[in-house]
């Protein structure tokens, strides 16, 4: 599962780019994770988000809302 931390959001972009399936921008652009898309997709598609974001503000949750950075159980 995927969190994003608008507080870390930059607005870069990247990852809307880079996940385009995942995140949009607002009027501000500022990441938007679109929930239900984000859950459903693969796991490939969800690390491109993570990886992309260069203000780390996008990163795994694990389902009892623990973090998991990278997304590579070392945390």
């Amino acid at each position: 599962m995927l969190e994003l931390d608008q507080d870390k959001c930059q607005g870069y972009g990247i990852c809307a780019l880079a996940a385009p399936e995942l995140l949009s921008l607002d009027d501000y652009g500022m990441a938007v994770l679109d929930g239900p898309a984000a859950e459903a997709a693969p796991e490939r598609l969800q690390r491109r988000a993570v990886l992309s974001c260069p203000a780390e503000a996008i990163r795994f949750v694990d389902m009892a809302g623990a973090d998991a950075p990278g997304g590579d159980g070392a945390g």
